[in-house]
């Protein structure tokens, strides 16, 4: 946390889960429980390393289990932060195409997928009933110009996954979050950090940086089957 010419500058650290087999796989998860392959449960430890140094007052993550392992390796450099698990940070839900390669389901839209709208109606609404107003209460609770709030520990820890992500971010930015210059939205990779410092005033802010992986080492997965296959497909 810094301070702004308004209010304190707190800093929201967006992770993406690491590598799991089916990612590896190209196998569609949206909402199933996948976990952690050894490759992904090493891209944990690292983004716990670069993360370590971070001034955490708060941590939520996807309640599924790829997710959460990601966040709580995190944390194991944050002692007494708890980890605040949340449905609405879960992935697509991908209906009848969960489980299945992508490669072979291109051009059928089940009913039951999760619309888009609905997608992203549930990020959007999360992002403010949860982080923002997290980030005001605390100025409430030691005012900015008082003693330094919460011991200087008012930084935000969000871990879920990459379709989530990207509609969260891309709506984020076509309002209250601009883009720094030089930051360019791309591809979301497994254990990658996104940086928004929002000032705690007017709850708006700006994104530094996106999805940097210059912390893992390694192979990576190139592509987010979750995304990139079912983008094209016709939506509600």
């Amino acid at each position: 946390m810094v301070r702004g010419s308004k209010g304190a500058v707190v800093r929201v650290y967006i992770v993406r889960h690491g590598e799991t087999q089916e990612n590896r796989d190209g196998i569609i998860q949206g909402q199933r429980d996948t976990s952690l392959n050894a490759t992904g449960m090493e891209q944990a430890r690292m983004v716990g390393e670069a993360l370590k140094d971070a001034k955490l007052g708060i941590a939520f993550s996807s309640d599924l289990s790829r997710a959460a392992k990601t966040a709580e390796a995190i944390l194991l450099h944050h002692p007494g932060i708890s980890l605040h698990k949340q449905v609405e940070l879960r992935e697509r839900g991908m209906g009848e195409l969960e489980g299945k390669r992508a490669d072979v389901i291109l051009g059928r839209a089940p009913r039951v997928m999760e619309p888009i709208s609905k997608m992203t109606a549930r990020a959007n609404v999360w992002w403010y009933e949860a982080v923002i107003a997290w980030i005001k209460a605390q100025d409430a609770v030691e005012p900015v110009n008082g003693r330094e709030a919460t011991k200087g520990r008012r930084d935000v820890l969000i871990v879920s996954h990459g379709g989530l992500i990207g509609i969260l971010l891309r709506n984020l930015c076509k309002g209250t979050v601009r883009v720094e210059k030089g930051v360019r939205l791309a591809k979301c990779m497994n254990a990658s950090i996104t940086v928004i410092e929002i000032d705690s005033t007017s709850g708006k802010g700006k994104m530094i940086r996106y999805s940097d992986v210059s912390h893992l080492t390694g192979p990576m997965v190139e592509e987010n089957v979750d995304v990139q296959n079912v983008d094209a497909l016709p939506n509600e």
